[in-house]
């Protein structure tokens, strides 16, 4: 199963998903082969989302960079979904501090000190700035592109998005939320608006590079996030 796009996430990706594996092994092994609703959910969400596979007629109009983009923000919102499964797990175990803002829902210091997800954060930040914020003409595109998710986003996401414009424009690495934010944003206008952002970014190569690191994130935040949530669950059985 190769669930990154970029071939510096993979190993990491092999070793997590390993991770994950024996965790969920071990629990089922406690619980004679079941897993309960919501752990359920996750698991076959991610599963599936990771082995996804989209292709298109091949008498399709739409350039092949066109394709890929649209490819890849497919991917992208469908991983979404699978977050927001794991989301209620967050919620059961006592870590989700605003069940309603699903981009602020878990806590930055959650995220370092309960999930350790700094690694995967580095990661994303160095991705974007070596991919998509290596030049000025860039970085404008994603300024842009950002002011345009805040302006169309719910009123809980804007602050966030804000904080995530700001964070740009002072050159600072963005945070967990503000990630999360951003990805939530592309997600809810693609369902709710039909939004492809092919067109607002207007840099077919600068779309695909941004979908794909986010997705990278998403797809290493989640295993390790639901490998934890695992692991307490285990230990909640033996005590």
């Amino acid at each position: 199963m190769k669930a990154t796009y970029l071939n510096e996430n993979i190993a990491l990706f092999n070793r997590l998903l390993d991770r994950y594996s024996k965790a969920k092994e071990e629990f089922l092994h406690l619980t004679g082969g079941e897993m309960p609703p919501l752990y359920f959910a996750f698991d076959t969400r991610f599963l599936l989302s990771s082995s996804l596979n989209i292709s298109f007629d091949k008498n399709n109009i739409l350039s092949k960079d066109a394709r890929t983009c649209y490819v890849r923000l497919l991917k992208l919102s469908d991983l979404w979904i699978t977050y927001e499964a794991l989301l209620k797990i967050l919620n059961e175990q006592g870590y989700n501090a605003e069940p309603a803002a699903k981009a602020t829902a878990l806590k930055d210091k959650d995220a370092s000190e309960v999930f350790e997800l700094d690694d995967i954060l580095t990661n994303c930040n160095n991705q974007l700035k070596f991919n998509c914020l290596n030049n000025e003409r860039f970085t404008k595109k994603i300024q842009d592109y950002l002011n345009f998710l805040a302006q169309n986003s719910s009123t809980t996401q804007v602050a966030v998005l804000n904080k995530a414009l700001f964070s740009l424009k002072s050159i600072k690495p963005f945070n967990i939320q503000e990630i999360i934010a951003i990805i939530y944003a592309i997600h809810y206008l693609f369902i709710n608006q039909g939004e492809t952002s092919l067109s607002k970014i207007q840099n077919l190569l600068l779309t695909r590079f941004l979908f794909e690191i986010l997705y990278d994130f998403l797809s290493l935040a989640s295993l390790k996030i639901a490998t934890k949530l695992i692991k307490n669950k285990t230990v909640n059985i033996t005590k």
